[in-house]
């Protein structure tokens, strides 16, 4: 399943859950009830959201969820390339192009963590170019970039 977007005609939730499900369909893989309820939170936040605070959302409809449950969706998510780590935050963030595999550029603001994930092939393919020829292996590069989001550029 290939698809092409721009941060600007981001898919809605909605559609990159039915990608999610026939995706899960295509790979042979269950998303479990569980998976999918994780999926959905970091669906519908607007920001990168950390396990922690998947945990804190999750625990409001399921009081005895625990950490393990949390990190087991979120593994599993990311195995099937649903939604991203961004590593500089420690949070996660939900894919424009769920399973496939793309070298992506993400912008995140250093004041309020708002994020912006950009797919542009040509710049991305330069930088794979870059790190192969440096001797590095990375089959899909995945940059983050912190910077100052509009709304704080503009406060």
């Amino acid at each position: 399943m290939t698809h092409t977007h721009s941060s600007i005609n981001k898919p809605s939730a909605e559609q990159r859950m039915q990608w999610a499900q026939q995706i899960c369909i295509d790979n042979k893989a269950r998303l479990t009830a569980q998976r999918e309820h994780v999926l959905r939170l970091i669906l519908d936040s607007s920001k990168p959201i950390t396990a922690y605070e998947l945990l804190d959302k999750l625990r409001q409809s399921q009081a005895n969820a625990q950490p393990p449950t949390v990190y087991r969706a979120l593994d599993f998510l990311l195995e099937h390339k649903l939604i991203h780590k961004l590593r500089t935050i420690n949070a996660f963030y939900s894919c424009i192009c769920p399973g496939d595999k793309h070298a992506v550029l993400f912008l995140i603001c250093d004041n309020c963590s708002e994020s912006t994930e950009i797919v542009e092939p040509n710049l991305m393919g330069q930088l794979h170019q870059r790190i192969t020829k440096s001797g590095y292996v990375s089959d899909f590069p995945l940059l983050e970039v912190l910077s100052t989001c509009p709304s704080c550029a503009a406060a």
